[in-house]
């Protein structure tokens, strides 16, 4: 296993580096792109990990789920996996829409109407970066989660295909 996997900053070091890089970027973009940047490199690192081999889901939750649907039980764990990732995925994607607000209010806050302050070119390219950069963040997550996806029903297809093969009935 990769050790950078297991490593998981602490707050004080978060902390330390919002704290260090916002004087560089200024107006609270480093804290807005930094709070969307570690839960979609998370959740894309959690989607990465559930997709890489069928989930082990213990029999509880197994019969949790069983209930609420008609599903085979021999496919009832990549559902659940479908399921976590699109709760997650959306949870985490939620959040995508406060660094545009942030951005979206200190361009505003920048227009003549308010105060005569000039965009200058650094400020410019600051906030062109921030954007980029929060736009890749999203991005990748939805790739990433709808990547997820096609393996997990690929795998649901393949098993289906199977159970044709030999002949069995599935439940639907």
């Amino acid at each position: 296993m990769d050790p950078r996997d297991q490593h998981v900053a602490d707050p004080d070091t978060v902390a330390y580096c919002d704290w260090s890089v916002g004087p560089v970027l200024g107006d609270g973009i480093s804290a807005s792109s930094g709070r969307l940047e570690i839960p979609t490199r998370l959740c894309r690192r959690f989607i990465e990990n559930l997709t890489k081999r069928p989930t082990q889901w213990p029999e509880h939750t197994l019969k949790q789920f069983g209930a609420e649907c008609s599903i085979d039980r021999a496919h009832l764990g990549a559902w659940i996996d479908i399921r976590l990732i699109a709760t997650r995925a959306d949870a985490v994607a939620r959040l995508a829409y406060y660094p545009f607000i942030v951005l979206f209010v200190l361009l505003l806050a920048r227009l003549n109407y308010f105060d005569n302050l000039k965009m200058t070119m650094a400020l410019f390219v600051i906030y062109a970066v921030f954007f980029v950069y929060t736009l890749y963040s999203t991005l990748a997550l939805h790739h990433t989660a709808i990547s997820a996806r096609d393996t997990l029903v690929s795998r649901l297809e393949d098993e289906l295909i199977r159970v044709k093969r030999r002949g069995g009935a599935t439940r639907g």
